[in-house]
């Protein structure tokens, strides 16, 4: 596509996507107060002009609502992205894990294949917590808008020549994308396939992200110190290739195209390409056909906007009650009463001593206010998940059976955003892996070598997050169950124990724990030392046995005598004497 194709195609999404904008304008002015003037004068105002005028130019009576009297749904919200954030994509676990693409499942990776996947994992987790990658708060920031505003995006990128700690070059990085200022599209599998981002960037910022590739007016700009702080329009398309590009792009045969332009000048900046589509979204429930989705706060809107109207009727009724307005005579002589401590007041009484002065109080009832108000910060905790986050808190005294319960309870609870979450991280992980493969990591010799059983096999990413290993969980209560039932069992007909398969126990109990796979032996290993032991048993059991045979010939040799004794006595018709 040309400059006025993609300029003209974003116009569009920004006229078709006003609802969407007027409903995550209200949700961050009650939720996300900082992200709140992103939705009324963010980049959306640089495109059709004529649709942000429409629509703000309406009735905008919620306009009442912008000052916050309840903060219950900016906690609610911060605590369930935080509480994702530590279930899905902890910070100090090994949240991910790699697998050989196999549809059908019936492909089980060696050792030697299982043992590599980990080390090509460890290398990407810590490659992604360097903090030049910029992914903790690319991730953070789309999983604060998916809990908000129902998406949340990321930008994924190679880096070039972008080092972190101890001087490391870093294979990628992550930039956070406001959904303010991304104008997304959906193929026909409800994937995302284009992306229209248009932004502003100081003359100034963007000499330094383009050079010399921006339009001669906006060099200009950058030039002059008077101007260079001036905001400019852009826009950065992306999206498959329909076909081939020109030939003088050498990414022209890339799978995704990109191109930067100047939207005010037409300007085209650069054109490029990937090989994967490089935005990643996290959508709590994805409408159909929409590159967008439902979030929670929108499901509890209708109470977040009436816990702000009590909370602020309260207020009004408790100042009222604590500083009531007052009544007066009508006397043109007195003067405005002074309500200070201790202060005077000419003129407030009359000639009988009553008072001139009474303090106006209707039926005001603030407990009765505090009683609505808390009925609706419970919808809205209930809304959000926060109670949750309270099951083993109110209980610490459960057993271990009893947590494992509670945590298979709140594992099958968030278990399906988890795993939309997880649809997203495994997008990630794949352009993660593009990105190593195209730098070489790979290749014969190189530090990532993969075995040459995985030759012509894919990669997929896996997961073990405290929030897979929760909705597991019932495996483990299932086995412990299991053995309590036998128990009385085995100990009448010990052999009903050879049913088990011990061994697929403990790699069970190691995959729901979370625990590295480097702490169990190696198969061949583990058969070594079985062997060994049943040769000790063996030769055990013969120096045992040796050791009887020899007591009995012993005992046979001292008894010789004796023996003849009475074989000779009974030969003689004689009765053989005790002893």
């Amino acid at each position: 596509m040309n400059v006025q194709e993609i300029i003209d195609i974003s116009n569009r999404l920004i006229t078709e996507r006003v609802e969407w904008d007027r409903i995550w304008e209200n949700s961050a002015r009650l939720v996300l107060p900082m992200q709140d003037r992103e939705f009324r004068n963010g980049s959306a105002n640089t495109g059709s002009r004529e649709a942000v005028d429409g629509w703000a130019a309406g009735p905008r009576s919620v306009d009442k609502l912008a000052e916050r009297f309840d903060i219950t749904a900016v906690m609610a919200a911060e605590r369930l992205a935080t509480g994702l954030l530590s279930l899905v994509t902890p910070d100090n676990e090994k949240w991910m894990n790699l697998g050989i693409s196999d549809p059908l499942g019936a492909v089980e990776a060696s050792d030697e294949e299982t043992r590599w996947l980990e080390r090509q994992r460890d290398y990407l987790m810590s490659t992604m917590y360097t903090p030049a990658t910029g992914w903790n708060q690319a991730n953070g920031g789309a999983m604060r808008s998916m809990v908000v505003f129902g998406t949340g995006l990321y930008f994924l990128e190679e880096a070039w020549g972008k080092r972190g700690q101890n001087d490391v070059a870093v294979p990628y990085t992550f930039t956070p994308l406001p959904l303010s200022e991304n104008y997304l599209t959906v193929d026909g599998q409800n994937e995302l396939d284009n992306d229209y981002r248009r932004f502003r960037m100081s003359a100034r910022t963007a000499a330094t992200m383009f050079g010399a590739n921006l339009s001669p007016k906006t060099l200009a700009m950058a030039n002059d110190p008077q101007k260079q702080h001036m905001m400019v329009d852009f826009l950065h398309w992306v999206g498959y290739r329909q076909e081939a590009g020109y030939r003088a792009d050498p990414a022209r045969h890339s799978t995704v195209e990109s191109v930067y332009l100047e939207v005010n000048n037409k300007h085209e900046i650069r054109r490029g390409g990937f090989n994967y589509f490089p935005v990643v979204a996290y959508q709590w429930n994805q409408v159909p056909h929409s590159p967008y989705g439902e979030s929670p706060v929108m499901l509890v809107m209708a109470e977040i906007k009436g816990g702000n109207i009590l909370a602020k009727n309260s207020l009004l009724s408790a100042q009222q009650m604590t500083r009531p307005p007052i009544g007066t005579a009508d006397d043109s002589k007195m003067q405005r009463p002074n309500l200070n401590p201790g202060a005077i007041n000419y003129g407030a009484l009359d000639s009988q001593g009553r008072l001139k002065l009474q303090p106006i109080i209707t039926a005001q009832n603030p407990s009765m206010v505090q009683t609505l108000i808390e009925a609706s910060r419970n919808q809205i905790k209930e809304g959000l998940y926060t109670n949750l986050w309270q099951i083993l808190i109110q209980n610490p005294q459960m057993t271990a059976t009893e947590a494992l319960i509670r945590a298979n309870e709140k594992g099958e609870l968030l278990g399906p955003i988890g795993t939309k979450i997880q649809a997203g991280l495994s997008h990630m992980t794949d352009c993660a892996m593009t990105i190593l493969e195209g730098k070489g990591a790979w290749q014969p010799g190189a530090v990532l070598e993969p075995p040459s059983s995985l030759s012509g096999r894919n990669v997929k990413s896996k997961f073990n997050s405290p929030l897979d290993r929760m909705r597991r969980s019932g495996e483990l209560v299932g086995i412990q169950r299991t053995f309590e039932a036998i128990a009385p069992i085995a100990q009448i007909d010990p052999s009903v124990m050879d049913q088990f398969d011990t061994d697929e126990i403990v790699k069970l109990a190691q995959e729901i724990n979370g625990a590295p796979k480097k702490i169990l032996r190696k198969p061949e290993d583990v058969a070594a030392i079985r062997q060994q032991r049943d040769q000790q048993q063996q030769a055990q059991q013969a120096l045992a046995a040796a050791q009887q045979a020899g007591q009995a010939a012993t005992g046979l040799t001292k008894g010789a005598p004796a023996v003849q004794g009475v074989m000779d006595a009974m030969q003689q018709g004689q009765q053989p004497q005790n002893g």
